[in-house]
């Protein structure tokens, strides 16, 4: 039998089912969402009650984390693209 290794803030998203297979992806305190998005961790603490916005790994009563892909990919879908032109 082979025990893995890695280290735990780390998790395949294979493991998880999402389709970036092959991909290692840091999971993230609460903490470091906030200070990466400029939320505030009771913002945070909030959406993660209602379920909504930025999915989270729950690994035990009290710990709470997420994922670097699901940070990425959320501020993705947050980009606005802005073109030039003759607009103020």
């Amino acid at each position: 039998m082979t025990t893995d290794r890695r280290p735990n803030h780390f998790r395949k998203d294979s493991d998880s089912g999402n389709a970036d297979s092959g991909l290692m992806t840091k999971l993230l305190t609460a903490d470091d969402v906030a200070e990466i998005t400029g939320l505030s961790p009771e913002t945070l603490a909030q959406w993660r009650w209602l379920k909504k916005e930025i999915p989270f790994v729950r690994l035990g009563k009290k710990c709470v984390r997420y994922r670097q892909s699901d940070i990425d990919a959320w501020l993705t879908r947050r980009l606005v693209s802005v073109t030039s032109g003759d607009k103020p």
